[in-house]
């Protein structure tokens, strides 16, 4: 928790089947921290030799929608987790590491929008977990938060 004007700062971040959202409590305000069409960011990732493009501009990329790889894009990574590995465009990539770009991605963002000076110092998160997760698979995730930067 960061401290905002006196007030201590809750992170929240809800990882999700196609969209993630991160909130922010600042006293007893909740503010939802959104991309830049002022919706949640989508649960997307693009592999583009070694770049990656995540959330909206993966997701507008795709002709169609639906879970699963689409050559070198990711829809709902969290349906891989628990997976020792998942083949996107022809090149084995840890579910893991997959989850951790959408987290990364939401941080960065985040951090660098109009609401980076409530998430200064703060280091750690509420993060839901479905109940539907077995032991590996939230293991897995957690994974994916802590290895967030």
């Amino acid at each position: 928790m960061a401290e905002t004007q006196g007030r201590s700062t809750v992170v929240g971040f809800d990882f999700g089947t196609t969209n993630s959202l991160m909130s922010v409590v600042v006293g007893d305000e909740v503010i939802d921290v959104l991309d830049v069409d002022g919706r949640p960011f989508p649960s997307v990732v693009r592999y583009e030799g070694g770049g990656k493009v995540v959330g909206r501009q993966a997701r507008n990329s795709l002709e169609s929608a639906g879970v699963g790889v689409h050559g070198t894009t990711v829809l709902s990574p969290k349906f891989y987790l628990g997976d020792e590995s998942v083949n996107v465009g022809g090149v084995e990539r840890s579910p893991i590491d997959i989850v951790n770009d959408v987290v990364s991605h939401v941080r960065s963002e985040s951090l660098s929008g109009p609401l980076g000076g409530a998430l200064d110092g703060a280091s750690r998160a509420v993060v839901t977990i479905p109940i539907t997760m077995n032991g590996p698979r939230r293991a897995a995730l957690r994974d994916a938060f802590l290895r967030a930067d």
